[in-house]
């Protein structure tokens, strides 16, 4: 009798000990599901963080190319309207024309401007100032156009003078406009290729085909020649 009692307690403390290993490796079974969970999380945290950086960073590739390409645009259209002949001008349609083509030439310049200084390193800034250079050199020329540098560096229309422009003060200002075309043409290569590299690592595409040269610079001017 005595034995069997003793036989039953040891099988009543085999069975707790069992349940007791059953719910310790339940517990360490949640605890790694739990940590595995906690990485996961981390991870699309992470990688969520980083998608969200360099959308941002293309964008503002993108604006720089956008921004580029209609300042050459606009300076482009001013040169053909520089370019007509005198019996050839509707003086009313020129006039509005005129006045409009400057005012988006200095809406785009701004623009580009202000996002290279945004964007900041030290590419941008050698960009900047060198587009204001090129305005500094054509000093006059821009005055003539209706057109003022100001200390910030952007330009500014003075509206009076820009909606009077004639032919001849148009040619005055062709060296700057192909001046500052061309600068941009650079800028514009250079974002168009880093929205393609940023594309490439990390898959914000913003549009397709976005390169239009094999040149890039990145936040430190990498590959691509700030003089471009």
């Amino acid at each position: 009798m005595q034995l069997n009692k003793i036989g039953f307690f040891a099988a009543k403390m085999q069975a707790h000990q069992a349940a007791q290993r059953r719910g310790m490796a339940k517990s360490v079974e949640y605890r790694a599901n739990k940590a595995q969970e906690s990485e996961k999380t981390e991870e699309k945290d992470s990688t969520s963080s980083t998608s969200s950086s360099s959308s941002k960073q293309a964008k503002a590739y993108e604006i720089l190319e956008q921004a580029a390409s209609k300042v050459q645009e606009y300076a482009a259209k001013l040169k053909e309207l520089g370019a007509k002949k005198t019996e050839e001008i509707d003086e009313k349609k020129f006039k509005e024309e005129a006045y409009d083509y400057i005012d988006k030439l200095v809406t785009s310049y701004n623009e580009l401007y202000k996002q290279l200084q945004d964007m900041g390193d030290e590419t941008n800034k050698l960009h900047c100032e060198q587009m204001s250079r090129i305005c500094e050199e054509h000093v006059d020329k821009l005055s003539a156009l209706g057109v003022t540098k100001k200390e910030d560096g952007t330009l500014v229309v003075d509206k009076d003078k820009a909606q009077n422009l004639t032919v001849e003060l148009i040619q005055s200002g062709t060296a700057f406009m192909q001046e500052i075309s061309d600068k941009c043409s650079g800028i514009e290569a250079g974002a168009a290729a880093s929205i393609k590299l940023w594309n490439s690592l990390y898959g914000t595409l913003l549009y397709d085909d976005a390169a239009k040269s094999n040149s890039y610079y990145g936040e430190n001017g990498g590959l691509y020649s700030a003089l471009g």
